[in-house]
């Protein structure tokens, strides 16, 4: 769907020659995020289909699809079920079972906060839109101000849904903490504002996406492991 500020920021760029600062920003915040739930959609159809496999797809993918140290993991445990006479087969079944109901529910959780972070992208501009449409500093103001408020809730929504669960599984803690920048309030009427401000601050902008980007690639790829 269009920015709700598409109409107003083409008037602005019509009377002042170009579109407001803001507006581009936040044309790329959609669209970074649009790319997130792509992929947390793609990983979420790869489960669904491990969760409505076979039991022998399922046995395949518990031994052979989730890497060496998987591999020998699993090995190891169907030896010793068969040592105590337990069945190996409906160990692997089960734990497979117990990986892709983990998988789902956290998958489809970021799924939902992601979904519902763009919907609050939405509304704030919807709500700010007079503002976001003026003077390029005075909309870099008010985007600034609403981006404080929408990414601390994305930042506590998103370590929350994979809080406590198995879904990462990489030894770099880095790659699976999510933690935002946070953008400088400076009224532009302040003798504090400056270009050098706004230009930094841009660029914390463009750091908490990447950290988006990063945050939710590194627990899409570590969802097609164990």
């Amino acid at each position: 769907l269009p920015l709700p500020i598409y109409d107003d920021a083409a008037s602005s760029a019509r009377v002042s020659g170009e579109m407001p600062k803001a507006f581009a920003i936040l044309e790329d915040i959609v669209q970074h995020t649009l790319s997130d739930l792509h992929s947390i959609q793609k990983s979420l159809l790869y489960w669904k289909s491990k969760a409505e496999g076979t039991n022998s797809h399922k046995m395949y993918f518990m031994m052979f699809e989730r890497g060496p140290r998987a591999f020998l993991e699993a090995t190891c445990q169907t030896l010793t079920r068969l040592r105590s006479n337990g069945s190996p087969s409906e160990y692997l079944l089960g734990s497979a079972s117990d990986i892709v109901s983990v998988k789902l529910a956290v998958l489809t959780n970021m799924q939902h906060r992601l979904a519902a972070f763009l919907a609050e992208v939405y509304s704030e501009v919807d709500k700010c839109r007079e503002g976001l449409t003026e003077s390029s500093d005075k909309s870099l103001h008010t985007l600034f101000l609403i981006l404080n408020t929408v990414f601390p809730k994305l930042e506590v929504s998103l370590t929350n849904a994979s809080e406590g669960q198995t879904l990462s599984f990489t030894h770099d803690e880095n790659s699976s903490q999510l933690i935002f920048e946070r953008l400088p309030e400076v009224d532009v009427e302040s003798p504090q504002w400056s270009e050098a401000l706004a230009t930094d601050a841009i660029s914390l902008i463009y750091q908490n996406l990447q950290k988006l980007d990063s945050f939710i690639s590194s627990q899409v790829s570590n969802s097609f492991q164990r």
